[in-house]
């Protein structure tokens, strides 16, 4: 399950989209699943009423989110519409009402939108597709004063993860900086009218995954993409220009609108494919033993027996991040990268070994 949180100005545009037919007419049934009211049917009345040219009117609901701040007449606000779409992953199983109701509720509380109570600022959640809500609230409390949604991106993925276990649906990595980065609406478009189930960002992250896996330095590493047929541009340090600094990668044919490719650095595929933490893996990942000499403990310790370099490199990767979790590294998030770099890499790994010949 994934979140996205934004912040915006005015309720009733944001409503009317809720509530609308959709950039593509994509939105089917609009209803309110949730509120500061309650459940399905405590919120019945916030319901926009149907016009008689088909259209909600969302006037009414944008007045009852926004009128603490009229009563009161708070200090006005920069950005006081708070905005999350929720969305489960394909493979999981279609969430009844009430559950979508629930992760909802939990969202806003554990982002300190409201309390245990039910009291602090008035929020709705629609849902207008099976696999995914939207949650919009106004940040003003029943004094007046407004309401700081202090650490609420991470907030929310602890909600995301909570409702995974709950519900028994795909876990997705902690909100660590170090996930992935998800193609945008426009690049999953841009990949449907070129007739590819999969875009551009997806392929080249694979890509670059599985060339990372199988090499032991960033030389190896580029050929593996170029051979891949992968286009590779460098960027070099301004204080020394033979000093690489960064990559970035582009699929042939994938271009702008002035004709130019669509270049991708490795932290826009995913943090840990970044020049630094990819040095950082092959200088901390044990290199490629002989294959006829002796395995790392750690690696017979597994079970499990790869050919090839990459699928070496990846078990002992896999092994370190074990045994930096048993030893209780004194940063959490540094371990939690690796463990995530090591799980890339098993991945990767696995998809060299189906695509390279031994």
């Amino acid at each position: 399950m994934i979140a996205k949180v934004q912040r915006g100005r005015g309720a009733g545009r944001l409503l009317r989209y809720l509530f609308g037919p959709g950039q593509a007419n994509e939105h089917t049934d609009p209803h309110v699943v949730a509120s500061y009211a309650g459940g399905p049917e405590s919120s019945a009345f916030l319901e926009p009423p149907t016009r008689p040219n088909g259209r909600r009117d969302v006037s009414e609901l944008g007045e009852r989110l926004t009128d603490l701040d009229l009563l009161t007449g708070s200090r006005k606000q920069a950005k006081p519409v708070w905005h999350v779409s929720v969305r489960a992953a394909p493979e999981d199983r279609r969430l009844t009402g009430d559950e979508w109701s629930q992760i909802a509720t939990d969202m806003v509380t554990r982002a300190g939108l409201v309390d245990e109570l039910g009291t602090g600022c008035r929020w709705v959640a629609v849902r207008h597709a099976d696999d995914h809500i939207h949650i919009a609230a106004f940040l003003v409390g029943l004094d007046g004063r407004a309401v700081a949604a202090r650490g609420d991106y991470y907030r929310v993925g602890e909600a995301c993860r909570a409702a995974e276990a709950r519900y028994g649906l795909r876990t997705t990595a902690p909100r660590n900086r170090t996930g992935d980065r998800q193609p945008t609406r426009a690049e999953a478009e841009k990949a449907a009218r070129a007739g590819s189930a999969i875009p551009a960002r997806v392929t080249l992250r694979r890509s670059v995954e599985a060339a990372a896996t199988s090499a032991a330095g960033e030389g190896e590493f580029f050929a593996a993409l170029r051979k891949a047929g992968v286009e590779v541009r460098l960027r070099y340090s301004s204080v020394d220009p033979k000093t690489v600094t960064g990559y970035a990668v582009a699929l042939p044919g994938d271009l702008t609108a002035e004709g130019k490719p669509v270049w991708y650095g490795g932290g826009r595929l995913a943090q840990h494919l970044t020049l630094p933490q990819l040095r950082a893996r092959w200088a901390e990942t044990p290199g490629a033993p002989d294959p006829g000499g002796p395995e790392p403990a750690a690696i017979r310790q597994l079970g499990v027996a790869f050919p090839g370099r990459a699928q070496r490199r990846a078990l002992a990767a896999a092994a370190k991040a074990a045994t930096d979790a048993t030893d209780s590294p004194p940063d959490p998030a540094a371990a939690g990268a690796l463990a995530l770099a090591a799980a890339h890499d098993l991945t990767a790994a696995a998809a060299f070994t189906m695509t390279t010949p031994t």
